[in-house]
């Protein structure tokens, strides 16, 4: 213990002389630093910015050429078009057999004139029920035939109250054989189908003429059925369509321009004029496209044919 004392002393004087020595030499190295001038030093250039560089683009490979596989043969399945002819020809069948009870037996004097007109109703309403109930189950043939039979019976229906029975005027008959028409294009445009249309005018073309019992009736009944296409846009692009009703319009409004007598000469006229007019403005106010073209020339043509019937009457 009496040792270590004075060697903590001696320590503590000489690290006492060394921190001294050591401040005396920093206060000489700076005076010495602030007596000489500094060289002067060449500037250094600045360092370039780095050039941010895209990365490389990988380029695809060459695509190799397969050729595509041949379809195998298989022969066509004819269901779906023999279903169509079947329930075509069904529902002409049951349209005629409508036109038979409408005209025919008002000729016989069968039943009573409410009785034929409330059956014919009372099936057109069925048909189009029935149509209903087959669109819900998916039963696509069977809903465009009976559509189109309820739709062509409810025309037939009209004509025959306007023309045979008197029970409408004129105005109100061809209105309202305008709207049935009207409705089952309409029909046929929400379910897609220009055969349900074509299904619809043909039997109205050829059944009608029986029932209207008047030409000016039955001119205004086919100008009504030829001018239903014009307010939808669907309809008014289907070639077929306005085909069949171009030769319908053409075949009747010619017929009773060559039959007209004298009097009825200047108003047949004028049908067949405004039925030229709707079939030429059918024919140009939709846009043709691919092999539509010539059916809708050929409608158009159709059209004007009961023209060159006029020079007959003069």
């Amino acid at each position: 213990m009496n040792d270590t004392r004075p060697r903590l002393d001696r320590l503590a004087v000489e690290l006492d002389i060394t921190v001294r020595r050591l401040a005396w030499m920093q206060r000489e190295l700076a005076g010495i630093a602030a007596a000489v001038p500094a060289p002067p030093t060449a500037p250094q250039p600045a360092e370039p910015l780095p050039v941010p560089t895209a990365p490389p683009i990988p380029r695809p490979a060459a695509p190799t050429w397969t050729p595509a596989p041949r379809p195998s043969a298989q022969p066509r399945d004819r269901s779906w078009t023999v279903a169509r002819v079947l329930a075509g020809g069904g529902a002409v069948v049951t349209s005629t057999g409508v036109a038979l009870l409408l005209a025919l037996a008002a000729e016989a004097g069968l039943l009573g004139p409410t009785v034929r007109v409330g059956l014919g109703a009372a099936l057109a309403a069925g048909l189009v029920a029935a149509a209903w109930a087959c669109h819900r189950r998916g039963l696509r043939v069977g809903e465009m035939a009976l559509s189109a039979t309820g739709c062509a019976a409810a025309y037939l229906d009209v004509v025959a109250v306007t023309g045979i029975y008197h029970w409408a005027a004129h105005p109100v008959g061809v209105a309202a054989a305008g709207l049935i028409a009207l409705g089952g294009l309409v029909l046929a445009a929400r379910w897609r189908s220009q055969w349900l249309a074509i299904l619809v005018y043909a039997p109205a073309f050829v059944l009608a003429p029986p029932l209207a019992g008047d030409g000016y009736l039955l001119g205004g009944f086919t100008l009504v059925l030829a001018a239903a296409t014009l307010p939808l846009r669907r309809p008014l692009q289907w070639p077929v369509l306005h085909l069949v009703g171009a030769v319908g319009t053409a075949v009747t409004l010619g017929t009773l321009l060559v039959g007209a007598g004298p009097h009825d000469a200047p108003a047949a006229l004028g049908a067949v004029v405004a039925g030229c007019v709707i079939e030429i403005w059918t024919a140009s106010a939709r846009a043709v496209r691919g092999g539509a073209a010539p059916l809708m020339l050929a409608a158009g043509l159709i059209g004007v044919v009961p023209l060159f019937a006029a020079p007959a009457t003069a």
